[in-house]
């Protein structure tokens, strides 16, 4: 949450003439509320769980796309799996005090009320050793500009199409 993810996928996008498949949207597309309505209302597992389904429903579709997908997403072994077999994938890593920030400005977020500081640690040491497994690009988001994380995507993508890069 807060990394980017809309920020960077919009212009990458459009730069590779590819869809959009924007994770937050889906959500609100298929359950009709926001990521945080949806976690107050059936409760983190059941949000969890509604990402983990959109992007696996992306991931299978036959259409080269570009998809910004729930960090939450990452915990799924099967989500896991399928990223590892046919995604190029960019974690737009990001310091936890500056997502701490952008989630307390922000209501439309889960976990933006009480202590999001400890919330986005807490989530950091569960989940950054598994979006390590599937990364293929590993990008400090909070230190370079959207246009330089662009184009930093873009250098990387024609070796990992061509298998001829790391």
């Amino acid at each position: 949450m807060g990394s980017g993810k809309t920020t960077i996928g919009v212009p990458l996008a459009r730069s590779l003439h590819r869809p959009l498949v924007d994770n937050d949207q889906q959500l609100a597309d298929h359950s009709g509320t926001t990521a945080a309505e949806l976690a107050e209302r059936e409760g983190v597992d059941a949000l969890h769980h509604a990402e983990a389904e959109n992007l696996l429903g992306a991931l299978r579709s036959p259409a080269a796309s570009v998809i910004t997908a729930a960090a939450s997403t990452i915990v799924s072994r099967e989500v896991r799996d399928a990223l590892e077999q046919d995604a190029f994938v960019v974690w737009l890593r990001a310091d936890p005090a500056a997502l701490a920030a952008r989630m307390a400005t922000s209501e439309t977020r889960p976990f933006s009320s009480g202590d999001p500081a400890r919330v986005v640690a807490q989530q950091a040491r569960e989940r950054d050793p598994l979006f390590a497994q599937v990364a293929d690009l590993v990008v400090d988001a909070d230190r370079s500009t959207p246009g330089a994380v662009v184009a930093r995507i873009l250098e990387r993508l024609p070796n990992w199409l061509t298998g001829t890069g790391p």
